[in-house]
């Protein structure tokens, strides 16, 4: 639920930025989450499970 609501507030802050309509906002702002957690997936090492510490 938490991240829905972000994910809203990130596309309405986008929307009145670019002027974008909401379902291009919230397109958006998923493709540039997934940019984000692709490029910490490839900082960890490219691997699924990692060792526990």
């Amino acid at each position: 639920m938490e991240i829905t609501r972000e994910v809203r507030d990130y596309a309405a802050k986008l929307n009145d930025k670019n002027m974008l309509s909401s379902s291009e906002a919230v397109e958006q702002a998923r493709q540039q989450g997934m940019d984000e957690m692709s490029e910490k997936f490839r900082e960890l090492g490219s691997q699924v499970y990692v060792a526990e510490e």
